[in-house]
Formats: C-alpha cells, structure tokens, sequence
C-alpha cells in the first residue's frame, strides 16, 4: 500500500497538435481544456534561456493545484513544441508540501516515444529532506510589490528562466494553503499569462521581450537586477523583516504564525502584509514588562479587528487571544482573565468578534464566584458608562451567578443598579427575595415602568407571583395598573395549584387593588381550570363586586355550587369579603335558590359586621352590601348588623320565600333574638316573626334544638292566643 501525499499526474505534448497524452485521472471538460492552453508554450516563440520552466496555477473544477514542469521540444517535427508534465495536488494536501522543491525531483522530460509511466499516480514522502528554497534575490523590492500592491500582477525581467527560480519557489512555499492555492506563478512566461482572465500573480519574463510585453501588461515590471534597487537592500517598511528572514531560513515562527492566523475565506495577497504587520506589532509587544503589556492590550485588539474587521473571520486568531480556557494559545504571554474580561468588555471594536465563541456569560459567572472584588468592581463602572452588547453579555453573565443576598446587598448601597441588573438579565425578578430588597418601594417603580416598555414586554411574566407574594404592599395597585389581566391570572393561578399553605388568598392590599379590574376578574370565570377550583372561585368571591352587570351572564349556578362544596374556605377569606359577596347576591336576586347563598353567607357576615369582631368585615366589602340594605335614621346609620338583619327580613317579606329558609340564614338563637327587635322596624316583620314561631310552634318547620328552645322560651300567648315576643 502506497503511503505518503498522492499526486495525480498528466503528460501534455505534440500529437497531431497539442494535447493531452497520458494522465493518471480523468478531468472535467473545462479543466482539461485550461490545462491544454497552459501547458502549450507560454508565448509564441522560444528565448534562449528559457527552454524550460515552471508554472503553477489552481485548477478550477478539480478542487487541485498544478504545478508544471514545460520543456522545449525541438525534437518534435514542428516548431515550437513542447512536454509539459503536470503534478496535481489536492488542495487539502498544500500544507503537507513545505516547498516547492520538494517537487522537482517527480518532474521527468518524455523522449520521442512516451511510455505509460504517466498514468499512474506518484507518492511524495514527508519523510524526505525538504531543500531550502533559499537565496531569494532583493525580497525588500519585491515583497511590496506582491503584497502592498497586490492587486497588481507582477513582472520580472531576467536572462533565463533559472535565475529568480528559488525566489519564486521560496515565495510560494512561504505562503499558507489557501493562498498557494490561489498563488498564480510562471518562472518562464515569453508572453503576459493569464488565467480565468487576469494575469498571473508573478511572472519572470526576458529581458528580450520586456518593451513587447509590457504592451499588454497592467501590472508591475519589477528589474531585480538593476542597480537603482540599490535602495531595497533594506527594507523601509517594518513588517517586512521577518517575512525575509523567514524567505531565508525556509520557515520558523514568522511562518508558523502566518499559516496558523491567516483565515482560508479571506483573500490571500491582501491578508499578507496585514498579518504580517501584526506578528511585528506582538513581537515589539511581547518585548515589554508584564504590566506594559497588559496596558497595551486594547491596542492589540484595534490590530486584530484590523486584519479581520468581521466577526465571522479569523477564528483561530481571536479564540487564541479572547477565548475562555484556551490550552496552550502560543499569544505571547499577553493572556489574563482580568484583562481579557475588561477588554472585552470595554473594547469599541466589538463589532469585529464574534460573541457566541467568547464564553462571556461564563466568564462572568466565574468572576463572580471566583474573583468577587474584582468583577464587583467591573459591573459597577460598566453600569456607570454607555455599554457594548459585549458588556451587556458580561453584565448579565455576572448577574446569572448572583445570589439573592448579592442583589439586596447591591440595591442596598446603589439602589438605581437594580434595573440596570435587570435589563441584562430578567431571572432576577423570578427570585422571592429580590422583591424584599427594596427599603421601599420606590425602588422598583423604575423597574415596574420597563417591564412596560416594548423591550420589556418581552420578559416572562412568571415573576408576577414572586412580586405578588414577596413585594411590598404598595406595589399591588402600580402592578395591578400596568398588567392587570396578569395579575389577575396570577393570583388565581396560585389558587388553582392547590398545594397545602395558605398562600392561596391574597393579602389585603392586593385584594383592593385586583378588585378595581373588575372585567379581568369576570373574564376569568370562562376559565374552566378556574371555575373546577374552589379556591379560585373562592378567591373570585372575595374580589368581585355583585352589581357588576356582566355578571349576570353566569348565573347563580356557580355560586351555588361554592356554597355546597367549599363552606370552610368561604368563612377563611379573610374580612368575610368572599360571604359578603354571596350575600350581595342572595339580597339582589327574587329566586329561592339564592336562600342557599344567604344561608352560608348570613351568619359570617353578620358576626364580621359586629364592631368587636376579631376579623371584621372589610370596607370594600360593606360598600358593596351598603347598596342592598335599608338605610337608618343618622343616629343609627352607623349600625352594620342592624341594616343587614333588616335586610334580610324585608327579603324574605317581598320575596315571599319560605319561612323555613330564614331558619337556615339566621341560624343562631342570639341572631334570631336581635331580627325579632329589629323586626319591629320592618313593616310586616314582626307578622313574619310571629308566623315563624307559630311554625315552630305548631311543628309545621324544621328547627334546632337551640332555635327551638329560643321561641318557646321568648315567646308567649296573650289573653287572645296570639303569640308575643316577650324578651
């Protein structure tokens, strides 16, 4: 088995015209037809001195470079014949090749009779000698002419084709893969060679057809020999010292360098001296005190966005100088986290580096836990400056590692921090403790405001629930204002989790405020998820308001329903808002079954009213039953518990519900001893009275033993057989 880089191979010469005689593959139709032009003589008539030479070229279609050896056939029967024998080599195999002359010794001159010797491939072994293509003649003329000049093809005028031949080898050898592969030369060109249209790179031409060529000729005509480049003997250009003497050594860390940043997508020519000036740049860098050269590290950076202004070009370059735990970069010693971090954070030239290959968040998140004082100090004057998406990205990365006693701590000494934190990085409102940081709640009205902004708008609103149960009281109603239907669903959502605390009712303060959106909370009872739970129907009780017309499409059936499965929650929501609302119900509607309301509801309502009551009935609630009772002369106005037992009496008067009813609203005997005074206030009410202890009299009800006791005992027949009240 053959080992070593495969080099394909093909004989071009004069048969019946020129053409291809032998190959060791088949080419495409177009390549073949460019190697059939370029292997021909490469002017129309042959120079003495440049009977032989060498070109190389990129051959399109075949994802291959050639390199060719042409000969002058004068044995041919024609004129101007010629061999040319064609190495080709596979792009991907360019960097094994260290220099051209490693190639020499495969090219082989054919006689008049060709054996098939070139039809099979031939194997280069690495392992081989690689000669020095040294000796490269005036390289501080002719280095600017390629590189500064670059869009400009070059000539040069020589006796024969052998004397600029370790030049031009030393020339192509020096450059990296991708550049050789587009590097078009000719140590032999009797007239101005081109390719897919323009000229090639570097051409050696004679001195004899220098005035005819220069004709067609837009490029350089260069005189390595004369005596005016007296003045090239040094260079005048500083980048262009280590490209010689790397030309001179065959290799070393110039070379090293170049091959290992130059970027493959990136057009060659131009990208030369622009790498090359920075290797000067870092060696002179390289030369200073660990603390000069960590100063000068934003200088590096403008260099490198110089070279590859785009992001998306020289990756390996900047992953060596600006990635995170990179092993064995070989960046000059300039490499510190610490100073990394901060470059990257302040650089304007951001814009030229790619920011998913930076690791910035980890970064970050590492300073935070590893080197507190540090990236302390970095947040606080990135947050005092304009910032980069570059410094955003460190910010947020900075937060990600923060705890909650990090952020109260920061909010503590610099409270306005705190959005700036949370613009860069949203998870923060999700922790409960962020929302207890504040002092006051000042402190996250700036906050509050953002997450009303279109930017804003985008944060998940998951952090509802850490504000609604661990934010100051003052910011229910800001919050309830600006998300309102969030809010809403928050709360309710809570409630429908069913998990075993207490946190399922709001507190006071957020009741108040979600109860002034009243259409977001009659909008939620469309939900099912909601309507299925009794702590959220519960929670809905507690917060609407009865008289709200859009209630009425719903009915009383889900109502009902609450009334007969969650008694217990309805008398735990607090300041018998949730019974109040039922109440309200039972008072406003004529149909009997809202007796099932009133006779949850009543009792609750009523001990709540009572001005001792250990968890009295709240404001809001008594605004919203004031609506449904009998007002009082002023003196009594103030009364709560009489106005509803007044209430209850006149309706169960008008609406002519059934006596045993009433029995099941006012259920205890110290409630029924206060309607039958209150009774006497009510016109018919105390008929009513007196027909509900004939009831209970006579057995014609069902009652308690303690309701029972309390007619019998408070109630008397007169000399007529009516019964009395006698207290």
């Amino acid at each position: 088995m053959e080992t070593g880089i495969r080099i394909d191979q093909a004989l071009f010469g004069y048969r019946e015209g020129h053409r291809l005689l032998q190959a060791s593959r088949r080419f495409t139709p177009g390549a073949e037809r460019s190697l059939l032009i370029l292997t021909d003589m490469s002017g129309p008539r042959t120079v003495e001195g440049f009977e032989e030479y060498v070109s190389g070229y990129p051959l399109d279609g075949e994802d291959s470079y050639a390199i060719v050896k042409t000969w002058y056939a004068p044995e041919m029967e024609r004129p101007g014949c010629v061999w040319s024998h064609v190495l080709l080599i596979a792009n991907d195999d360019l960097a094994f090749i260290r220099s051209v002359s490693s190639l020499l010794p495969l090219f082989n001159r054919p006689s008049t009779s060709v054996s098939g010797q070139y039809q099979t491939a031939l194997w280069l072994q690495q392992s081989i000698p690689v000669p020095t293509d040294s000796k490269v003649i005036h390289p501080a003329a002719l280095l600017p002419a390629l590189y500064e000049q670059y869009d400009k093809p070059v000539m040069i005028p020589a006796y024969d084709s052998f004397s600029f031949q370790a030049t031009v080898f030393a020339i192509w050898s020096q450059q990296w893969p991708a550049l050789r592969s587009s590097f078009t030369f000719c140590t032999g060109s009797l007239s101005n060679r081109t390719i897919g249209g323009r000229s090639f790179d570097l051409q050696v031409v004679p001195f004899k057809l220098m005035r005819e060529l220069q004709r067609d000729f837009d490029g350089l005509l260069l005189d390595l020999d004369s005596t005016e480049l007296g003045e090239y003997s040094a260079p005048n250009s500083e980048w262009i010292s280590p490209v010689i003497r790397d030309l001179a050594n065959g290799g070393g860390p110039f070379r090293d360098f170049i091959w290992r940043y130059a970027d493959p997508l990136v057009k060659g020519l131009p990208l030369f001296k622009k790498l090359a000036t920075l290797y000067v740049f870092l060696h002179n860098l390289n030369a200073l005190a660990p603390s000069e050269k960590q100063e000068a590290f934003s200088t590096v950076t403008q260099q490198i966005a110089s070279v590859y202004p785009s992001p998306t070009n020289g990756a390996t370059l900047k992953q060596d100088f600006y990635g995170y735990r990179v092993q064995d970069p070989g960046s000059w010693g300039l490499r510190h986290e610490r100073v990394l971090l901060g470059e990257l954070a302040t650089t304007p030239h951001y814009v030229s580096l790619d920011v998913s290959q930076l690791d910035l968040r980890l970064r970050a998140n590492d300073r935070w836990r590893f080197d507190r004082e540090y990236a302390q100090s970095l947040l606080f004057s990135l947050l005092d400056r304009a910032t980069t998406p570059f410094a955003d990205e460190i910010i947020a990365g900075f937060v990600d590692s923060m705890s909650a006693e990090d952020v109260c701590k920061i909010a503590s000494t610099r409270g306005g921090l705190l959005l700036a934190l949370v613009v860069r990085n949203a998870k923060l409102l999700t922790m409960s403790d962020f929302w207890r940081c504040g002092r006051s709640p000042d402190t996250y009205y700036g906050i509050l405001d953002y997450l009303r902004t279109d930017e804003g708008a985008t944060v998940s609103r998951n952090w509802l629930s850490c504000a609604i149960e661990s934010g100051p009281k003052e910011l229910a109603r800001p919050l309830v204002e600006g998300f309102g239907e969030e809010s809403a669903h928050a709360i309710l959502d809570r409630a429908t989790a069913n998990t075993i605390d207490s946190g399922w009712v709001p507190t006071e303060s957020w009741r108040t405020a979600l109860a002034s959106n009243q259409s977001v909370l009659i909008a939620l009872l469309d939900r099912t998820d909601i309507t299925n739970s009794t702590r959220a129907m519960t929670v809905l009780a507690g917060l609407l308001d009865s008289h709200q017309a859009a209630l009425e499409t719903y009915g009383l059936r889900p109502w009902l329903e609450l009334c007969r499965g969650a008694k217990d929650l309805i008398f735990e929501f607090p300041n018998a808002e949730a019974a109040a609302f039922l109440l309200s119900l039972g008072f406003t509607h004529t149909k009997r079954e809202t007796t099932a309301l009133m006779a949850v509801s009543f009792e609750h309502v009523h001990a709540a009213a009572h001005s001792g009551a250990s968890d009295p009935l709240s404001y809001r609630a008594w605004k919203m039953l004031e609506r449904d009772v009998p007002a009082l002369p002023k003196t009594r106005n103030w009364d709560k518990c009489e106005r509803l037992r007044q209430a209850l009496i006149e309706k169960f008067i008008r609406n002519q519900w059934p006596r045993v009813d009433f029995l099941r609203c006012a259920s205890r005997p110290d409630t029924l001893r206060s309607i039958c005074y209150s009774s006497r206030d009510v016109r018919g009410g105390e008929d009513f009275i007196r027909a509900l202890a004939e009831d209970i009299s006579g057995g014609a009800v069902e009652a308690t033993e303690g309701q029972r006791q309390f007619f019998t005992s408070s109630f008397r027949r007169n000399w007529q057989g009516e019964l009395k009240f006698k207290p």
